[in-house]
């Protein structure tokens, strides 16, 4: 029986991967207050498909894809708590791209009008989403796509 999330034990290949993404969301952050988003995400691909982009974080092949955006998303969540969703995309962002494959970075608001405003990010391969539920994206009108 595998254990909650919440209690799961990390190997040490997860944990040197956590810790260069908890950096990486780092950068992003500071990436964030500096330049405009567009040019971030340009900047993401950029770094993606270069050579160290290819292969960072470092240890990055010796779990799944699967688990390591699980990881993204955990590392972004870790310094940004819920309002994370920015950050993990773009981290998730660069990880797919880096190993090759088309991903886009996705930006929708809130379509229900007597809900606060609320805006989401994430990212789609394939048109698919990734690591998100179809239902809550079903809540959001996409705004804009890189």
């Amino acid at each position: 029986m595998t254990q909650p999330a919440s209690r799961r034990r990390y190997t040490v290949t997860e944990l040197a991967l956590a810790l260069q993404l908890v950096s990486t969301v780092a950068l992003i952050e500071l990436q964030l207050r500096l330049v405009s988003l567009p040019r971030l995400v340009r900047w993401v691909r950029g770094a993606a498909i270069s050579w160290w982009g290819r292969r960072l974080p470092l240890g990055r092949r010796g779990v799944g894809r699967a688990r390591l955006l699980q990881l993204a998303g955990s590392a972004a969540r870790l310094s940004h708590g819920s309002n994370a969703c920015l950050r993990q995309s773009l981290l998730r962002l660069w990880l797919l791209l880096g190993e090759g494959e088309e991903a886009e970075l996705v930006i929708g608001v809130r379509r229900d009008a007597a809900e606060p405003f609320g805006a989401h990010a994430w990212v789609e391969h394939g048109q698919l989403p990734v690591n998100e539920p179809a239902a809550q994206l079903a809540r959001y009108a996409e705004l804009v796509r890189y």
